[in-house]
């Protein structure tokens, strides 16, 4: 399977056959985000399993990462798209 990472990261992550991924994970597999994307607000979209349909929840990794918040993180499945947004300002 794959993730796609859109926004200010791009690009494609695989999905090792019989290994979980976790979102913060994912995260830093593809580099931590660096100085603009905003981890606080990561929009992870998924088809509903049961109705086709996209259904899109904000996750905060940077409390996941930084906090050690592990009940915020999704583990990831085959097809889920995941947007990064950019910070509005970067301190």
């Amino acid at each position: 399977g794959k993730v796609i990472f859109f926004g200010e990261m791009r690009g494609i992550l695989p999905l090792p056959e019989g290994e979980k991924v976790t979102l913060s994970e994912a995260i830093l597999r593809m580099g931590g985000g660096g100085g603009f994307a905003n981890l606080k607000k990561i929009k992870l979209t998924r088809k509903d399993p049961e109705t086709g349909r996209p259904t899109t929840r904000v996750v905060d990794v940077d409390a996941v990462i930084h906090k050690n918040d592990s009940t915020a993180d999704v583990e990831l499945q085959d097809g889920d798209r995941i947007e990064v947004p950019a910070k509005l300002i970067n301190l």
